[in-house]
């Protein structure tokens, strides 16, 4: 493969593969078993490349009916290695994108067209809130069914209190006889082990 027949991959905003041949783009228009075809980005465009299966270089067709536009790849590159941080750290978004922005080397032309960092920062912060997990409105959930059991099927329960008083104590036992009714069960342990805990003793007693 010659220089002019290099090929390169990247994606676009929607995550849908994107070619790039002699300093232009091109999208993926249709593929069967042995060839990809791919069209330039730019719709009026008419120029084209085929590769195989493997994305390795077949031919080219057409005349492209514009310049090149290097500096653009380069943007995307950039948007692209940005986005993925933002997807997978906790880092502050104008954060990485300062530092992918400093690494990235841009040429003058991609550095004047490169977005401040407080202008890419709304459009980041809205990849980030798409892959973060809504605020629940409810403190319930559900347990899946392999953690309400231990590893010989005996009953659990965990409780997280706010003290260690007899009264919350007696308030736990009851909600446990509540509960052990509800599911048509009684609440009659013959041992009780405890460390010593004497606010627990007073309530069991």
């Amino acid at each position: 493969m010659t220089d002019s027949t290099i090929l390169s991959f990247t994606t676009s905003n929607r995550g849908k593969p994107m070619l790039i041949y002699s300093g232009y783009v091109y999208r993926l228009k249709k593929s069967t078993k042995k060839v990809k075809y791919w069209v330039c980005q730019s719709n009026s465009c008419a120029a084209n490349v085929h590769t195989n299966a493997n994305d390795q270089f077949i031919k080219a067709n057409g005349r492209h009916q514009h310049l090149p536009a290097p500096e653009r790849i380069e943007l995307r590159d950039l948007k692209h290695t940005v986005k993925k941080r933002v997807e997978n750290e906790t880092t502050s978004v104008p954060k990485i994108y300062e530092e992918e922005l400093a690494r990235s080397n841009l040429s003058a032309a991609a550095l004047i067209l490169a977005p401040l960092a407080p202008d890419a920062k709304s459009v980041l912060n809205r990849v980030r809130r798409n892959i973060t997990p809504p605020i629940p409105t409810s403190s319930d959930f559900d347990i899946p069914d392999f953690y309400r059991q231990t590893l010989n099927d005996l009953p659990c329960v965990i409780s997280l209190l706010s003290g260690k008083s007899t009264d919350i104590y007696i308030q736990l036992l009851s909600e446990l006889e509540y509960h052990a009714e509800r599911l048509n069960m009684k609440f009659e342990p013959r041992h009780v082990m405890s460390d010593f805990e004497m606010s627990l003793i007073k309530a069991i007693k």
